[in-house]
């Protein structure tokens, strides 16, 4: 597997208990009450088997899978933002 963007970048996600969670991923998006994190990779089918894929992306260079990383319930969450 590679990262078909490159590393990925830093979120910090504030929670409602004061706790800071630290999550590198590609983007995030909200669903279903999360804030989901993913990160966007290439790999053979084989690779994608056994993980959370979340649709995926064609471009120039093929096809990359969103591959959820993270899952944070939005009513927890107080702030999101990238570094």
């Amino acid at each position: 597997m590679k990262f078909a963007a490159g590393p990925p970048s830093q979120w910090q996600v504030t929670l409602r208990s004061g706790a800071v969670l630290t999550i590198l991923a590609d983007a995030y998006h909200e669903e279903d009450g999360e804030a989901r994190f993913v990160i966007f990779m290439t790999a053979s089918l084989e690779d994608f088997a056994e993980l959370p894929v979340a649709g995926e992306v064609r471009g120039r260079t093929g096809v990359a899978l969103p591959v959820i990383v993270a899952r944070v319930p939005m009513s927890q969450a107080v702030d999101v933002q990238t570094l």
